[in-house]
């Protein structure tokens, strides 16, 4: 598919779908220019911010529906909401140089503990004018100074494994007057020139983690929250191998005996029962919605991870899971093994429970169940048990 570039997206005032993959390898990626636009004369009014209706552009996207032109479109009832990841940001284009002095930020659940706001006249190189290391979510108004092109919010922490959902960014000031020329190209990788901005892991999972043990006890987590009043939705068919066994689940299993190989470890052995468990889970979360985001490993009325296997017949003294799940792409394997698998593997300690299960040599038996929503989104469960 081809990649689109800065341009394009703020042009057409949306987000690519495949915006999952640019998380896993972005860092505050720069952002192309468009032509300066053309303004009669410049405005201030304290009533309505200036950011209401500008092109929005994000890190990252859960759905189409949760794109970043929601959080500038000033319907209280529609947001922006990102995927998982170490770092995320929403950036807004004036297209021209506007004077910021107030930024209200109208918080979700997912709300960000750690961030600051970024001024930039080129997208390359950017100028913190805010600071917050405290959070408290809801809606909260921090006094700035500054100006430029561009404003970025650079979200560093979340309550919820850098999940951040964001009903509203409104920026207020004064716009400026444009002029018909461009700026010129800025740098590939804009840096903050009074706070460094960090460097991210590829993360772009939910990060929900099983430690093995002979009582299991599923590790908290965050997914997204698909609606506040979630609808169940209708799978999409999965490609179906030759064998019985769906594709893209065929696929995975494949890759990870071939990652456990490369690290000089024994294959997994398939089994049909954890399979069936795993399918189960992975609808159960899809259906539950932000009812199962307390704890993606054990929604409301459901069974622990080791009941649930032994409900179904399945001996074990130690198991584990992973919970997992990528936005809607047209190459779904890709999105699977990129957004899922390899972001996985990626994790460091001590947040790598995901893979400690991957290379464990505890667990001998697996089974992988995937579950497509109507829109696209996939989720995936994958159990262990020895």
């Amino acid at each position: 598919m081809e990649k689109l570039s800065w341009k394009d997206r703020l042009r057409q005032k949306r987000t690519s779908l495949l915006i999952v993959v640019v998380v896993a390898v972005s860092c505050l990626v720069n952002l192309a220019l468009l032509p300066q636009l053309i303004y009669a004369s410049a405005r201030q009014d304290d009533s309505q911010p200036i950011s209401q209706g500008r092109p929005a552009i994000a890190s990252s996207t859960l759905s189409v529906t949760r794109s970043p032109q929601a959080a500038v479109d000033g319907d209280p009832k529609t947001r922006w909401t990102s995927t998982a990841g170490s770092l995320q940001w929403l950036a807004v284009d004036f297209g021209t140089s506007a004077t910021f002095q107030r930024v209200v930020l109208q918080w979700d659940a997912f709300y960000a503990r750690s961030y600051f706001l970024q001024a930039s006249d080129d997208g390359s190189h950017w100028t913190v004018i805010y600071t917050q290391n405290n959070g408290q979510g809801k809606t909260e108004t921090a006094t700035v100074t500054g100006k430029g092109r561009y404003i970025r919010l650079a979200l560093i922490r979340g309550i919820a494994r850098n999940w951040f959902s964001l009903w509203e960014f409104q920026v207020y000031g004064q716009e400026g007057t444009a002029t018909p020329t461009a700026t010129g190209t800025p740098s590939p990788t804009p840096t903050a020139t009074v706070t460094p901005s960090p460097s991210p892991t590829p993360s772009p999972t939910p990060s929900p983690t099983a430690t093995p043990s002979p009582t299991p006890t599923p590790s908290p987590t965050a997914t997204p929250s698909p609606t506040p009043t979630p609808v169940p939705p209708t799978p999409t068919p999965t490609p179906t191998s030759s064998g019985g066994m769906p594709q893209l689940v065929q696929q995975l299993f494949q890759q990870i005996n071939s990652d456990r190989a490369a690290q000089g470890l024994p294959p997994y052995t398939w089994d049909d029962k954890i399979a069936a468990v795993s399918v189960a889970h992975s609808k159960t979360i899809a259906e539950a919605g932000q009812a199962c985001t307390a704890d993606p490993h054990q929604c409301p009325g459901e069974p622990a991870i080791g009941d649930r296997l032994k409900n179904a017949g399945i001996d074990w003294s130690a198991c584990a899971e992973n919970v997992g799940g990528t936005s809607p792409t047209p190459d779904q394997w890709t999105a699977v093994k990129t957004n899922i698998e390899q972001g996985m593997l990626n994790e460091q300690p001590p947040k790598d429970g995901h893979r400690l299960n991957l290379l464990s040599t505890t667990y001998h038996r697996m089974g992988i169940g995937m579950y497509i929503a109507n829109d696209g989104f996939i989720w995936m469960t994958e159990d262990f048990a020895n």
